[in-house]
């Protein structure tokens, strides 16, 4: 995989495979809203994302209000409590998330529901 940008966490060493915490309590707030042209690449890796909040946003999500976002890896990541766990969808926009990959991870204990690819995202 070509060049990208990484967050990546760990617990104690750097590639000690630890997932860093990352929560917001905060009603409305997105953890990671991707915005900018296609082209780009995401890798989130090793983190559990969590909301505690009592109207929770989406956890990651396309920014609807710009272009099409492409190649995002999550690998071995947790996110729980979101109304949307992973919002990928285009609704109308053309501002989807094209190009999702998504192993080793796990979504859990969101009010709509866990991954959401409606609208023009591709997928297979």
């Amino acid at each position: 995989f070509p060049s990208h940008d990484n967050s990546a966490g760990y617990t104690t060493t750097r590639t000690d495979l630890g997932r860093a915490t990352i929560t917001t309590s905060t009603n409305g707030v997105i953890p990671f809203k991707f915005s900018g042209g296609s082209g780009l690449r995401w890798l989130l890796q090793n983190l559990n994302i969590t909301s505690t909040a009592g109207s929770p946003a989406d956890g990651i999500k396309a920014n609807l209000a710009s272009s099409t976002q492409t190649n995002l890896i999550i690998d071995n990541c947790s996110l729980s409590g979101f109304n949307i766990g992973i919002n990928a969808a285009n609704s109308g926009f053309n501002a989807g998330i094209i190009g999702l990959v998504v192993f080793n991870t796990e979504v859990k204990s969101c009010v709509s529901h866990g991954i959401d690819i409606n609208g023009d995202a591709q997928y297979s």
